[in-house]
């Protein structure tokens, strides 16, 4: 999980990054790109270590957003 969490910090510190995954409302694409984009990066963690980290930085029983520590997106798509 730590080179999840560095990633995160990256993102934190960039604005582009940001808005890219901003632009993102589809969890499962959302959880590809961090993925991808942690790679291009030379971050090595795995698609359900991101999608552990949404679990644990997501309100329990919220299906309308998803968390992680850099901020929260809307997800209309997640169930309930």
């Amino acid at each position: 999980m730590k080179g999840l969490q560095k990633f995160y910090q990256e993102v934190s510190n960039d604005p582009a990054l940001i808005h890219r995954l901003e632009a993102i409302t589809d969890k499962k694409a959302f959880i590809k790109l961090v993925t991808q984009l942690g790679a291009k990066k030379g971050y090595t963690f795995t698609a359900a270590e991101v999608e552990a980290s949404i679990q644990e930085n997501t309100a329990s029983g919220q299906g309308d957003y998803f968390c992680l520590p850099v901020g929260c997106w809307s997800n209309p798509q997640v169930a309930v």
